[in-house]
């Protein structure tokens, strides 16, 4: 289901003032948690009751984020106060939130630019792409291909080892959190085929169960929202770790008679020793394992896209655990500027 054209200019308005607002504390270099104890302090100075004062700080984070429609006019007040603003900045700041919650009448839709030819621009999808998830250019192939590298790599070691893990999946899992689930599928697919012709006990059909992992890790944080907290992102790796090992059973069972010579048919073993049947044997060791790879995964993937953000400025948006664990990008040369622009114009609508 689509916006509809008011709520896409709402959303647009609130983009641009959370884009100044990230701009106004980067050139301030202020924490989230020390953004969160000023306003605070400058609260209680007003008289506020000190039990009620202290606001969330992942409400604060939010105030920061991009794709919001509506905005506390009253936060976003105090936290320009507390990145230095003036009053008479902060009263143009909480006026200007104000505007961007009326609504603006429908303007007609521009007309496409016209090539010198008289046909339409073509969409440029790629770079539309980039822009839209924050990507630097020249980021995205190398990108893909260092995660491809890093499943082969995984893959590799756990093989030399014997440990009862895979670790084939932490670039697929890295792809789907910081790209989208489709990108995840791409790379978990050509990972598989590039390892097909050397891997021992592998088939074409394994390509599922990873496919199966980065749809899985893609729409959990971005539809599902279970990128929020710890908690979430928790649960998302253990319920990967059940959709993967029911995607893999099944093969295990029809195309290798229950183990494939990896180190977790140890596990498997035990289980028939013990009188269990082959189906449930092959499913508890295998989720045994998933679980111990799909936990291990994840929080890599994570730290891997915490240190991208932090380093290259990529978009959380659709993961705020990496906000509240205190990771935010590194300050971008010209925000100063901009910032301090958007200052003088606020000065200048009080005037």
């Amino acid at each position: 289901m689509h916006p509809e054209p008011q709520e896409r200019e709402c959303v647009s308005r609130f983009d641009e003032i959370a884009l100044e607002l990230q701009e106004l504390k980067a050139s301030a270099s202020v924490s989230y948690a020390e953004l969160v104890r000023r306003i605070t302090e400058q609260r209680i100075t007003r008289g506020v009751d000190p039990a009620t004062a202290a606001p969330a700080r992942s409400t604060v984070y939010d105030a920061f984020r991009e794709g919001r429609v509506r905005v506390d006019v009253a936060l976003v007040r105090d936290i320009v106060l507390a990145l230095g603003a003036t009053d008479e900045e902060a009263d143009a700041w909480a006026a200007r939130c104000r505007d961007a919650q009326r609504p603006l009448p429908v303007a007609p839709a521009p007309r496409p630019h016209a090539t010198p030819h008289g046909g339409q621009e073509p969409r440029k999808p790629a770079r539309q792409f980039l822009a839209r998830a924050q990507l630097p250019r020249g980021f995205l192939i190398p990108f893909l291909l260092g995660c491809i590298i890093l499943n082969y790599v995984g893959d590799i070691t756990v093989r030399a080892v014997g440990l009862p893990v895979y670790l084939d999946m932490i670039g697929t899992a890295t792809a789907a959190i910081v790209l989208g689930p489709w990108w995840g599928v791409g790379v978990a697919l050509l990972s598989n085929l590039s390892t097909l012709p050397i891997a021992q006990g592998h088939t074409l059909l394994f390509s599922l169960v990873a496919v199966a992992g980065a749809l899985s890790w893609g729409y959990g944080v971005r539809k599902f929202n279970m990128g929020r907290d710890f908690s979430r992102f928790f649960l998302l790796a253990i319920g990967t770790a059940v959709v993967c090992s029911i995607v893999a059973v099944p093969i295990l069972v029809l195309q290798f008679g229950g183990g494939n010579g990896h180190a977790g048919d140890l596990i498997w073993g035990r289980f028939t020793d013990a009188g269990v049947p082959l189906i449930p044997a092959v499913f508890f060791s295998n989720i045994t394992t998933s679980v111990m790879d799909k936990l291990l995964s994840s929080f890599i993937a994570l730290a891997l896209f915490a240190g991208l953000h932090a380093r290259f400025g990529i978009s959380a948006d659709h993961l705020p655990l990496v906000g509240r664990l205190g990771v935010e990008p590194r300050t971008q040369g010209g925000s100063a500027t901009l910032s301090s622009a958007w200052r003088g114009r606020a000065v200048s609508t009080q005037g």
